[in-house]
């Protein structure tokens, strides 16, 4: 926090500072009107509560579960406690879902603890850290929405799983018939996370006419458009591609738009967006390079194909060539904004822009929000046949691929 530090904080900097949070959402945040959340109630129990404090902690504590009323994965605070919420999907190892009253896992992270312990998915949660499933989402649900969806319980449920900042989790889960459990020691994702997103871009040959580029990082970074760039020259030759994106989330609109104007041969529409006063505008990608990439194209997708991975992969699958295969996305709606308290110099982050990728058809931009874009080719990992593959997601993309290439070469 910016110079909080130099003196003591009380419960007056506390007050003013969640007043400032409440009203710039109030003013500012564009997806209101598809929420169920009732601001003004959220700001009638949440500022008691801060009334009531004069812990630093405490008071950070309290602006998460604000945040949270709007079951919102894009907005968060930009400071954390050692026992803070892990932002999802960012921050997570597992993600599942309610199915027939059961949380089953359906999908598991590669390469980080989840994964490493043995949780599978088609497991289904049972307990977490000794409280059972139904009971910790139950208390984690937005106290200002009177009528819980499916959705919300979802949210919910990955918000529990994901855990808090330096606490161990517990899992029970049942399997088969077996109850197992697995404990997931804090402190170890982190390291992780750095051995994954060590090497920026991925690049091999799946086959003699097959390539492949994995995505290991947001998509924030100039270097990526360098690294793919090389790739793309690399594997120039191929006959398909698949680019995975199931790695990619975050970023920043400029390094999209430089990756996508590499694969399309002239300009095209790709992105609407939407401001709270109503003022929108249309975003173009102009071909980049003098060799476009303009071969069938198969995109990798999944739980943690977040924000800028998922404006890339819903922006390139309008065209005929083009097809995503995996699971469905984060769901991380809108363009971020980032302000900064004045009295703790605690910063936050507001989705303050409605953003809808597709392109123009018929003379009107055609698109599908984040929240409701399902993959062309969805996968179900919770079968026993995707359960003995060893990357079942990436076998069925190039399966895929393969009879795009034979349809566009008919």
């Amino acid at each position: 926090m910016a110079d909080s530090r130099a003196r003591v904080l009380t419960t007056t900097d506390f007050l003013e500072d969640f007043d400032y949070l409440w009203r710039t959402f109030a003013a500012e945040y564009a997806y209101f009107d598809e929420k169920d959340t009732d601001w003004t109630k959220v700001r009638q129990h949440y500022r008691r509560k801060v009334e009531a404090t004069s812990k630093e902690e405490t008071f950070i504590s309290i602006l998460e579960r604000t945040l949270e009323e709007l079951h919102d994965n894009h907005v968060h605070l930009t400071y954390n406690t050692p026992t803070s919420p892990r932002t999802v999907p960012a921050r997570s190892d597992l993600h599942a879902e309610w199915r027939q009253e059961e949380a089953t896992v359906l999908a598991v992270r590669a390469g980080f603890q989840a994964a490493l312990s043995g949780v599978r998915p088609g497991d289904v949660i049972l307990s977490i850290n000794n409280v059972p499933i139904t009971e910790a989402v139950q208390a984690r649900l937005p106290i200002s929405v009177t009528t819980p969806t499916t959705e919300l319980h979802n949210w919910a449920l990955n918000k529990v799983l994901a855990g808090n900042g330096s606490v161990s989790r517990t899992l029970e889960v049942s399997r088969g018939g077996q109850n197992l459990s697995f404990k997931l020691e804090a402190g170890r994702f982190d390291r992780q996370y750095a051995i994954q997103h060590n090497c920026r871009l991925e690049t091999r040959w799946l086959s003699r006419d097959l390539g492949y580029i994995g995505f290991n990082d947001s998509l924030g970074d100039a270097s990526t458009i360098f690294l793919f760039d090389a790739a793309l020259e690399e594997l120039s030759a191929a006959k398909g591609l698949v680019l995975d994106l199931r790695r990619a989330g975050g970023g920043n609109t400029g390094v999209l738009e430089d990756i996508a104007e590499r694969l399309v041969a002239s300009r095209v529409a790709y992105q609407r967006t939407v401001r709270p006063s109503g003022e929108e505008f249309i975003s173009y990608l102009e071909p980049r390079g003098n060799s476009p990439y303009l071969q069938p194209i198969v995109l990798l997708v999944g739980p943690w194909t977040g924000s800028t991975g998922e404006g890339l992969a819903i922006s390139l699958s309008v065209m005929d060539r083009v097809r995503t295969v995996g699971l469905k996305m984060a769901g991380l709606e809108g363009g971020v904004f980032h302000y900064r308290m004045p009295r703790t110099g605690i910063g936050f982050q507001l989705t303050g822009e409605k953003i809808y990728n597709g392109t123009i058809k018929n003379g009107s931009f055609y698109s599908i929000s984040r929240q409701a874009y399902q993959p062309d080719k969805l996968v179900d990992l919770t079968s026993r046949a995707s359960r003995n593959e060893t990357d079942c997601v990436l076998e069925v993309g190039v399966t895929v691929l393969n009879d795009l290439i034979k349809d566009t070469s008919a």
